[in-house]
């Protein structure tokens, strides 16, 4: 299945659902919050924090302390992996993941990033950072129609379960030798809800690693 295929699924959904979640993010893009806010708010704060020249470091701020490389450790079909993960910082999205070594991070189109696997380039996921405000209900419906699209087919099922990362609903699909998983994950202090779509031939045993690197969100 051609990754552009469903790239031209995801865009046709959201145009379709842009009168009820995108209307909201437009007119959000079409302000500018951190100014307007007063300047006793956090983000001000932190902002103000972060300008100074100061050694004591801004506990609230993740992102600040990000080291450049870090040790990943995970489970695969019962066994221990572990490999490096390199922080990597979408301008696309404003945010920074760490992504492991054999991966690679890039922008697919505005508001839609991709890490694919170097060895086999059918294994990819997208990344999609939704707005704290979004119609979930909405965009959980265009999650199954894309799938369906995709797969012709699709099951809702349980979720991953990963420790601070929830998934609030998950959809899975296969066709001939591809299959697929779409989750929307619940924000929370580091991140905005997010969508997690993933890609992959169906002998793929797992879709731990991606789940991994996409834990590591931060904005």
């Amino acid at each position: 299945m051609k990754k552009w295929f469903f790239i031209f699924i995801a865009c046709g959904l959201m145009m379709t659902a842009c009168g009820t979640t995108n209307d909201t993010t437009k007119e959000t893009n079409g302000e500018a919050p951190a100014i307007e806010e007063p300047q006793d708010s956090k983000d001000t704060q932190r902002e103000d924090t972060n300008k100074q020249d100061g050694d004591t470091p801004v506990s609230s701020d993740d992102e600040m302390m990000r080291l450049p490389e870090q040790l990943m450790t995970y489970e695969v079909e019962g066994m221990k992996e572990e490999q490096m993960g390199f922080l990597k910082q979408s301008e696309n999205q404003n945010y920074s993941l760490y992504v492991m070594e054999n991966y690679t991070f890039s922008e697919e189109e505005p508001g839609k990033d991709v890490i694919s696997y170097n060895n086999n380039k059918d294994m990819w996921m997208r990344v999609e950072l939704l707005e704290d405000n979004s119609d979930i209900t909405q965009i959980e419906k265009d999650t199954k129609a894309m799938m369906e699209a995709g797969f012709k087919e699709a099951t809702k099922v349980d979720g991953p379960k990963m420790e601070n990362f929830t998934i609030k609903a998950a959809y899975e699909g296969q066709l001939g030798d591809e299959k697929g998983a779409s989750y929307l994950v619940e924000g929370n202090e580091q991140h905005p809800p997010l969508r997690l779509t993933i890609f992959a031939p169906t002998e793929t045993e797992s879709y731990t690693p991606f789940m991994e690197m996409a834990k590591t969100i931060v904005q």
